[in-house]
């Protein structure tokens, strides 16, 4: 089925989805599968072009003992959720696990320009 916007009689709706991604007890494997993937298939029945954003985890308060993302999982999932289909996906508290230039390079080479 292509992928037609929800407009009703030229009205656009300011609709956006963010996803928590990759919290402290999640593996890469299951906040893929069960978190931000599941989400995305959902956003692309309805409309492919609303906008998601995968948020990374930093740890703050109580949760300190506990490992942000690295870029590579960040990245991973990225082209997990562009695989569903979705148009308009953004990856958002960058410097979470985009501190060293090395990593922010990575990160630009390996998403579109424009999500981050």
């Amino acid at each position: 089925m292509p992928c037609e916007p929800l407009v009703d009689e030229g009205v656009r709706r300011r609709q956006q989805v963010d996803d928590a991604a990759l919290g402290p007890q999640d593996t890469v494997d299951e906040q893929l599968h069960f978190g931000a993937k599941c989400i995305a298939q959902i956003l692309v029945a309805v409309d492919c072009s609303i906008p998601f954003t995968i948020l990374a985890f930093f740890p703050e308060y109580r949760m300190k003992g506990y490992k942000s993302p690295s870029v590579t999982e960040m990245v991973e999932a990225y082209h997990r959720v562009k695989a569903t289909g979705l148009k308009n996906i953004r990856i958002g508290n960058v410097g979470v696990f985009a501190r060293s230039e090395e990593d922010q390079e990575y990160l630009m080479e390996n998403v579109d320009e424009g999500a981050y």
